[in-house]
């Protein structure tokens, strides 16, 4: 097939060049000619010869017409199939420009895709960071909550143990404890001139009111006290100390104060623990503990 087709264009290329064609029609008049003398010389021609001669030529000039038109044709089809091959010669040269502008497009949209991961990599790392610092800020806030809370509570608990002793007891202790909010009644009780002063309070309360009454303002001087105790610090030493005392410790009158009972012994109840203050080593007592013996 693929012969015959290269035979045929070149064929139809070699009818179209004017010397050919005319070298064609050339040898048809020549080979006519031929016939003619040949049949006018011959001595033995008839009519019938020449009619059959005549035939023969009108057979081949027919024969050659078609041939001609069959070539006319083929041109035709070949000019034709030059012109399809022209356009899909254009139609694969388009496909190879849209080939290229794709692959250009891929290679743009990878290094894009390359840049994106790389900035979420880089993204997710500050997130992990950034989370990790977080969590240790939200941990550490909420052990400072826990602690606020935990030290709120204590406030709300000994503001409530005040205010259970009733209008005349904030009335007696007016000066140096307020029943207004929770945080005014802070801010007066850490201050050392009222834990001084409610240190004596107590020790007139002891014969003044129940025993219920005494133990719960007992507890709200012990609160003071500690706060005070834990927040005033001078180079590593309590600047103001609770005296140790103990029942079943000996009675001594430079240390302890006695209430009522004998005049000597052991202890046998601690109703109000008494303090000092440190200089250096040496313990100053400046109240002395309230003890029964």
């Amino acid at each position: 097939m693929e012969d015959t087709y290269f035979f045929t264009n070149n064929l139809l290329e070699a009818l179209d060049n004017p010397d050919v064609r005319e070298k064609i029609r050339e040898i048809v008049k020549e080979e006519k000619g031929k016939k003619e003398k040949k049949g006018l010389l011959g001595k033995d021609n008839n009519t019938s010869d020449v009619k059959m001669l005549k035939k023969k030529l009108e057979e081949e000039i027919k024969e050659k017409e078609r041939l001609y038109t069959i070539l006319d044709k083929l041109k035709d089809e070949n000019e034709n199939s030059h012109m399809m091959l022209d356009h899909l010669k254009a139609a694969n040269k388009s496909l190879e420009n849209s080939n290229s502008d794709l692959e250009r497009k891929i290679n743009r949209l990878e290094d894009e895709n390359r840049q994106l991961k790389s900035d979420y990599e880089t993204q997710f790392e500050e997130y992990k960071e950034n989370m990790g610092m977080y969590k240790k800020q939200l941990r550490e806030l909420e052990q400072e909550c826990n602690l606020y809370k935990g030290k709120y509570k204590l406030i709300d608990y000994y503001y409530n143990l005040y205010l259970s002793l009733g209008e005349d007891a904030h009335k007696k202790l007016g000066r140096i404890l307020s029943a207004k909010s929770p945080e005014m009644f802070l801010s007066w009780g850490i201050q050392w001139d009222n834990i001084r002063a409610l240190w004596t309070e107590i020790s007139f309360w002891l014969d003044e009111y129940p025993k219920d009454m005494v133990d719960k303002l007992t507890q709200i001087f012990d609160y003071f006290f500690g706060i005070y105790y834990e927040n005033n610090q001078m180079d590593g030493e309590k600047k103001y100390i609770r005296q140790e005392v103990q029942a079943g410790d000996e009675f001594d009158d430079f240390l302890h104060t006695r209430k009522d009972g004998a005049v000597a012994g052991r202890i046998t109840e601690v109703l109000l623990n008494g303090y000092g203050q440190m200089d250096g080593e040496e313990f100053i007592l400046k109240e002395k503990s309230i003890v029964r013996i």
